[in-house]
């Protein structure tokens, strides 16, 4: 069911100039890809002392004319809730602006010893828009089977296990030319 792999990959580029002004802007994204919510199963299968997620608590399975959305929560359970299960798989599609830098060229004369100055500050993953309700769509390998005589990481490709999201980065910068 589903495929990590996305059926659109898309960037787009835009930079511009304006008297001693640079700005420079990188947006990008994927469609049509699925990923496997392997953290939820952990945290939903009752076999790893986690709390459970507030959707499932609120749409967990309780008795007769409760919702069928979830199993019932239970560590007495047959299987626990740990089968694999398409409850766990939802769309990895998203749109990011990542990147965008604005700087500032500063002049000298020819008899400067410095040829160029300019200053900068940039924003890296500055948003993200997307349906997925994990940490970060923006996923293409894990290390998470190393050990496991994988010898391939792409294999875990569309599993999210929890990794650490991508992070939001703050740069300023000075480029100077002598």
């Amino acid at each position: 069911m589903g495929s990590p792999f996305p059926k659109l990959m898309y960037g787009l580029t835009a930079s511009m100039s304006w008297k001693n002004f640079d700005l420079a802007l990188f947006f990008q994204g994927v469609s049509g890809n699925d990923i496997y919510m392997q953290i939820n199963h952990d945290i939903e299968g009752f076999y790893r002392a986690f709390n459970v997620t507030k959707r499932f608590y609120d749409n967990r399975w309780t008795g007769d004319g409760s919702t069928n959305d979830y199993p019932r929560a239970s560590w007495n359970g047959a299987a626990n809730n740990k089968k694999a299960s398409t409850r766990f798989l939802e769309p990895g599609s998203y749109f990011r602006f990542k990147n965008v830098s604005l700087g500032y060229n500063f002049k000298f004369k020819e008899t400067s010893a410095i040829e160029g100055l300019r200053i900068y500050f940039s924003v890296q993953n500055l948003f993200t828009i997307t349906k997925y309700p994990g940490l970060d769509p923006e996923m293409y390998e894990s290390n998470n089977l190393e050990g496991e005589d994988v010898k391939n990481a792409d294999l875990a490709s569309g599993i999210d296990w929890g990794t650490y999201p991508n992070p939001r980065i703050y740069t300023f910068g000075i480029n100077l030319n002598l």
